[in-house]
């Protein structure tokens, strides 16, 4: 996600020239966006969509797979934590 948004960043300046606002939204809690924002230097805004309801209206809301959650978790990735999920 962060290389994503860092691409973002670097588009931000064509995205605006051609008379548009880029918004980010995220399932991590707004702590974790704004800790996003501070170390990707991101100069746009980036939402928290907890549990992804804005996000699957869109029709852009991402699931991680069971499998990957897996690993994430065998990494010792804070998934949860990160999402401010229960578990």
């Amino acid at each position: 996600c962060n290389i994503e948004m860092k691409a973002l960043q670097a588009a931000l300046g064509e995205i605006e020239a051609r008379g548009a606002t880029l918004v980010a939204i995220s399932q991590q809690t707004l702590a974790n966006n704004r800790k996003s924002r501070r170390d990707n230097d991101l100069h746009f805004p980036v939402l928290s969509d907890k549990g992804g309801d804005v996000g699957a209206a869109f029709g852009i809301r991402w699931v991680i797979p069971d499998e990957m959650r897996e690993v994430h978790r065998q990494l010792g990735g804070p998934m949860p934590a990160f999402n401010g999920e229960e578990s």
